[in-house]
């Protein structure tokens, strides 16, 4: 970056938007907010996807400029901040950036932005695109009318390696371009003949490379290897199957360096994260196992090789069905490249690919932006709050389908979060400042009022935390896993069981419980970061809901335990009830879901999958895998199910779409921007919900089949 520092410097003096496209290593994400700190900006914050890449990223810097992460250079990600007021250079992920837009729209605390990254296409990047330029718009009307700029971000710079410049450089006003070039070593690219049969084929052809160059490499320094897989579980199991490996390959030669087997993925804690980036010890290579968190932002000093089989586990958000599908498919072509850019760095790379010239050939250019594959209720619910009235009218960077908005917009008002006419209810704004999905934000605020908040935090943040168990490892911590789970299942489904064990390992002295963990099969990190996350809601929910608690377990006596479990399943039940099913009669395992489009779907296998009985269950996602299975389920009563269902019957989704009147946060920052016309507003309605009638009578009538139709089968 320092032979662009005069260029960026004229650009930044002529405009207040830059595009910079870098070459991956260029040094976009570490050396860009520092040419800003020496170009006069005196507060940067810089946005990352991901909270590894931000914490990542901070550290760097931190030492680059010889001092400590929470000095000059501090980071903020969900859960978990070093900074201070001597802050100058501030990571944070974009979802965080989003939250603090909630409590000030104007984002008064920076006086330039970077928003790195910028092809993933997030969610939340997407949204503040919309809001920054929305933001830069009003700063430039104030100074062209009265001469003097409002508080907040003066410069905003847009990065990535593989973004479609021209594209953002158009939505920016014509915004300048610097395209900036990276040193690359030779790189050798090998591809297989044809594709793998499964997923356990590409994990043990991934697994053979690895091995192979391990075996032929020579044991010097900067040899290690990058092996991009799907998830978490993935991820558990071939790290076990790499230790194995490496332990009996060592053992015939003797003469061969260690293999350091490191995982890298986002429920990691940030002193695992370190580990990946740290150089190892003498005689040691790495292999790094990571999901596509490692695609991008901060390069893995020392990786020669990338294996890429050429997959991503995403979740796309099926309207039809109402919920989210999480499945494994194709990576673009563009991640295609940000892999093979991980070698090379150094020094001459290889990146092996795991699918066939022909079939990359076929993989879509770019991936799909979030935007038009997620539930969008989150995004809605925090623009609400800013007062972004009419979220189909905001200027989009790619506007989302008028479809996914009218969806995301009836589902906050089933939850309770908007009124008839679209407006922000209390609930809404409460669940809004919550650092929760809308589902799990409404759980907790209904166990605030069923007096079981202590306990609902729990089985939020557990949600929001990797898996408890042990998925992978030698015969016996996965035996001991099955009697752990066996031992504390609860009847009641997935998330009390979780529940269960959390409560286990909260009674167990704070110095025994890694031992404890150990002997139970369980992840001791997953388990401690769930606590981090259950104090920090705690601290966000009005005073006293612990005590309220613990009145209740001392009013109701030897009963208090199953009474507070029974309201946490109702709390969930609260936030949940859209996915929701009713067990079919004969078939043990099958259920039918109650909102519409029905369709059959199965019980999670697990050690005793059979336990689940209960008639109704609420469900977080479903997971195709040859057929729709629930994950994550809980026993519910179907006279929870009955007042909360008929609210999806008979919605006038014209008068909540179109009447809003929310009043803006600040209106100087929140000046209406209408990109989209009343015809498309009118077309959205009538093609998302036709033939609605809207009189009162009507939608009763409506309630009342409802209904009649899911509780009785």
């Amino acid at each position: 970056m320092d032979s662009t520092r005069a260029e960026l410097s004229s650009a930044l003096a002529n405009g207040d938007v830059v595009i910079v496209q870098g070459d991956t290593g260029c040094g976009k994400t570490t050396q860009l907010p520092q040419l800003l700190l020496s170009a006069g900006y005196s507060r940067v914050c810089i946005t990352q996807p991901r909270r590894v890449a931000a914490i990542a990223a901070a550290r760097r810097v931190a030492s680059e400029r010889s001092g400590c992460v929470g000095g000059e250079v501090g980071y903020a990600v969900r859960f978990e901040q070093k900074c201070s007021s001597s802050t100058r250079i501030k990571y944070v992920t974009d979802g965080v950036l989003l939250r603090e837009a909630i409590a000030d729209p104007c984002l008064c605390a920076y006086d330039a932005l970077v928003l790195d990254e910028a092809h993933e296409r997030s969610l939340n990047t997407d949204v503040l695109f919309a809001l920054v330029k929305r933001l830069l718009s009003h700063r430039r009307e104030k100074l062209l009318i009265e001469g003097e700029a409002p508080a907040g971000p003066q410069r905003l710079i847009i990065a990535s390696a593989t973004m479609d410049a021209d594209h953002f450089s158009q939505y920016f006003w014509g915004a300048r371009i610097l395209r900036v070039h990276s040193q690359m070593h030779e790189v050798n690219f090998f591809h297989v003949a044809k594709a793998l049969p499964s997923d356990a084929a590409r994990v043990e052809a991934a697994l053979d490379v690895a091995m192979r160059l391990h075996c032929e490499w020579p044991a010097t320094p900067s040899h290690d290897i990058l092996l991009f897989l799907t998830g978490q579980e993935e991820i558990s199991t071939a790290a076990h199957a790499a230790r194995l490996l490496s332990a009996q390959v060592r053992a015939e030669r003797p003469h061969l360096p260690e293999l350091l087997v490191l995982p890298l993925h986002a429920s990691l804690p940030s002193a695992e994260q370190a580990r990946v980036f740290a150089s190892p010890p003498l005689e040691t290579r790495k292999l790094v196992l990571a999901t596509n968190i490692a695609e991008t932002s901060l390069t893995i000093v020392g990786v020669r090789a990338v294996i890429d089989p050429g997959v991503v586990k995403e979740k796309h958000f099926d309207r039809e069905r109402g919920m989210e599908l999480l499945s494994v498919v194709p990576i673009s072509q563009s991640a295609a490249r940000q892999r093979a850019g991980r070698a090379g760095r150094t020094a001459s790379g290889e990146v092996w690919r795991l699918y066939s010239e022909e079939q990359l050939a076929a993989m879509p250019a770019a991936q799909l932006p979030e935007i038009h594959r997620t539930n969008l209720a989150n995004a809605v619910l925090s623009l609400k709050l800013m007062g972004v009235t009419h979220t189909l009218q905001l200027d989009w960077l790619d506007a989302p389908e008028p479809k996914a908005l009218v969806h995301a917009t009836k589902q906050l008002y089933v939850l309770g979060a908007l009124t008839a006419e679209g407006e922000l209810t209390s609930l809404g704004a409460a669940m809004a400042r919550l650092p929760l999905e809308p589902t799990l934000s409404r759980t907790l605020l209904r166990a605030v009022e069923l007096r079981c908040a202590d306990s609902a935090a729990s089985i939020c943040a557990l949600a929001c935390s990797e898996d408890v168990f042990c998925r992978a490892g030698p015969p016996e911590l996965l035996l001991a896993a099955d009697a752990a789970r066996a031992r504390l299942e609860s009847s009641d489904g997935e998330q009390m069981t979780l529940f269960n064990v959390f409560e286990e390992w909260r009674q167990v002295a704070e110095a025994r419980r890694d031992t404890w963990c150990a002997e139970n099969g369980l992840q001791a990190r997953a388990l401690r970061m769930a606590e981090d996350v259950r104090l920090q809601l705690l601290g966000m929910l009005p005073k006293g809901v612990t005590a309220a608690e613990r009145r209740a377990r001392r009013d109701e006596g030897e009963s208090a335990d199953a009474a507070i479990r029974s309201r946490c399943r109702q709390a969930v039940c609260a936030g949940l009830f859209m996915q929701s099913a009713r067990r079919v009669r004969g078939l043990s395992s099958s259920y039918l879901t109650l909102c519409e489009p029905q369709q059959t779907v199965r019980v999670k296998g697990g050690v005793k999958a059979e336990r689940l009985t209960a008639e109704h269950v609420v469900f977080r996602e479903l997971v195709f895998a040859g057929r729709l299975v629930m994950h994550h389920t809980c026993a519910v009563e179907a006279v929870w199910l009955e007042p909360l269902l008929p609210r999806l019957a008979g919605i006038d989704i014209a008068r909540l779409l179109g009447s809003a009147s929310c009043k803006p946060a600040d209106p100087s920052c929140m000046s209406a921007a209408p990109s989209a016309t009343d015809a498309t507003l009118a077309n959205a309605r009538v093609e998302a919900f036709s033939g609605r009638r809207n009189d009162d009578q009507s939608v009763e009538a409506a309630r009342q089949r409802f209904k009649q139709r899911k509780f009785n089968p």
